[in-house]
């Protein structure tokens, strides 16, 4: 949802669809990665224990998986999307969504 903020935003001062979610993922990139590896490396002691063992596991991939999500496909579906069917059509999604208010 930031990023998407952030990428808006961006296209608001006139830049490109491209240009936009380049320098919104660049300028978000430190914060999502410093909350995702912070959350997995707080699960690393809790790891090996057998009771929250397989939770810990699943919080951390499930993380890694979508920051990566987030960092890569999210900004390209975004580019896709708005040189595709206009920045209207991809705002009503996120709307419809509920991620976007």
């Amino acid at each position: 949802m930031i990023l998407i903020s952030q990428i808006d935003a961006e296209r608001a001062e006139g830049k490109s669809p491209w240009e936009a979610a380049v320098d919104g993922s660049s300028s978000r990139f430190r914060p999502i990665m410093l909350t995702a590896v912070s959350t997995v490396l707080g699960m690393i002691p809790i790891a090996p224990t057998v009771f929250w063992g397989p939770m810990a596991v699943a919080i951390m991939g499930g993380l890694l998986v979508a920051t990566v999500l987030t960092l890569v496909l999210l900004p390209t579906l975004y580019v896709t999307w708005v040189r595709g069917k206009g920045s209207r059509g991809f705002r009503s999604i996120v709307v419809l969504s509920g991620c976007f208010q």
